[in-house]
């Protein structure tokens, strides 16, 4: 009889332990998606940034190993402009909050992070060569 009160226990109290679990994923995605948008906005102000930097590049007068350098960087930051622009046309915001929302999210937080890296790393080299050459 005992064994049996413990099953019962046991069986009313597993919904109440998905509940829970349920919650604490509901409440991980939403996070998950808190931090993917402010990361798209930091993203955003380092597009600008990228914009106005390439246009100060074009600007400077420099020898010829240093203009491939800019055309480098140049080049680098256009294609994480377009990469940016590209992600924000393809993302999708899940419109549940299950596993499959958190693995699209977890996905997209990725893509964002390696964008962002890539990003301001040319920005601070591209800061640099503009710090060492003058405009024309």
């Amino acid at each position: 009889m005992k064994y049996i009160q413990i099953i019962l226990l046991l069986i009313l109290l597993l919904p109440l332990t998905e509940c829970t679990t349920k919650y604490e994923l509901e409440k991980s995605v939403t996070t998950l998606q808190s931090q993917l948008l402010a990361l798209h906005d930091s993203t955003m102000n380092q597009y600008a940034v990228a914009i106005n930097l390439i246009d100060q590049l074009k600007k400077i007068d420099a020898d010829t190993m240093t203009i491939t350098s800019i055309d480098s960087i140049r080049t680098e930051l256009d294609g994480s402009n377009i990469y940016m622009t590209d992600w924000m046309a393809n993302y999708q915001q899940p419109e549940t909050k299950d596993s499959a929302a958190w693995i699209y999210l977890s996905k997209q937080m990725e893509l964002l992070e390696k964008l962002a890296l890539h990003q301001k790393q040319n920005i601070n080299q591209g800061t640099i060569l503009l710090q060492q050459n003058p405009k024309k």
